[in-house]
């Protein structure tokens, strides 16, 4: 909901004629009218159109806002207000002029939900209600150029585990995905099982940008708990305590891969959805999976 403001307004201009001219500079804002104006001016009390199309790309301790360019001729810029809940007060966070159609909020701090609103104001001071759109992002650990090495040639580094963010051995308890090669069976991703009921999920999300992929889908896991490792693809993973991950393939060779990942700190957030909506509760595994590659095939 859009605070209450009180915004100034200035003259206009009406029939073409140049205020400079008339020396009335300096024409002011008054309660009700601008008094000292003259014949011919009124005060400009339009503000803007609400800024359309606003959207955020969720970073690493960073929120980026994006929206439509306003096309009103006597724009001068953009706030950018948020909040910690999808009503009430907005606090502004910043501004910029009326080229930029985005703003970087570089106070998020990762795990916590923020609702994002972009007004446009103008010369004279009016400002428009909040944007419409119910924009909110939950930032999240980020890393680039991960190596991981083949758990097929050695055991040791060839897991990740997400919520410590380092390298494991495949085999550790705390490992939630690792890499598997042989010429055999070619480079795959393997989620990695604790027990019988609590495993890793994992899918390919096909080829993307890592940008591209900012959620986690309902279904569509991986039945075997493992994926064909492909280059400039993208894979979700979603861990066995309920947190959202997503790596991307930047290189393979025999003895490592090179990855790129994000991490949720939320837990059960698939945004890479508000935390406690229904739907995404992690339930305990039906058993053993058959893995296509790695130790555990069948």
């Amino acid at each position: 909901m859009a605070s209450t403001r009180k915004t100034n307004s200035r003259c206009l201009l009406v029939a073409g004629i140049a205020l400079t001219s008339l020396g009335l500079g300096g024409c002011h804002w008054h309660d009700d009218d601008c008094d000292d104006c003259g014949p011919g001016y009124y005060p400009d009390t339009h503000a803007p159109a609400a800024p359309r199309g606003v959207s955020s790309v969720t970073g690493d301790r960073s929120v980026e806002i994006y929206w439509v360019e306003n096309t009103e001729s006597d724009l001068d810029g953009y706030r950018i207000y948020r909040n910690d809940e999808p009503d009430g007060y907005f606090e502004k966070i910043g501004s910029v002029g009326y080229s930029a159609t985005s703003y970087v909020d570089r106070s998020a701090r990762n795990g916590q939900t923020y609702y994002y609103a972009v007004t446009a104001f103008d010369d004279y001071g009016n400002e428009s209600e909040l944007s419409y759109e119910l924009v909110f992002d939950t930032p999240r650990p980020d890393g680039r150029n991960l190596r991981v090495f083949n758990a097929a040639n050695r055991d040791r580094d060839a897991g990740y585990d997400f919520s410590a963010q380092r390298v494991v051995d495949a085999d550790d308890i705390s490992a939630d995905i690792y890499y598997w090669y042989t010429e055999e069976e070619g480079a795959w991703l393997v989620a990695t099982e604790r027990s019988a009921d609590e495993y890793t999920d994992i899918q390919d999300a096909g080829f993307h940008r890592m940008d591209d992929v900012g959620w986690a889908p309902d279904g569509g896991w991986s039945p075997t708990g493992d994926s064909p490792a492909i280059e400039g693809h993208v894979y979700l993973v979603w861990t066995w305590d309920n947190h959202f991950a997503k790596v991307r393939v930047v290189s393979i060779e025999s003895d490592s891969i090179v990855l790129d990942w994000a991490y949720q700190t939320d837990r059960g957030n698939p945004e890479l959805r508000v935390p406690n909506l229904p739907g995404f509760g992690k339930e305990p595994g039906g058993g053993d999976r058959a893995h296509r590659a790695g130790p555990g095939r069948r």
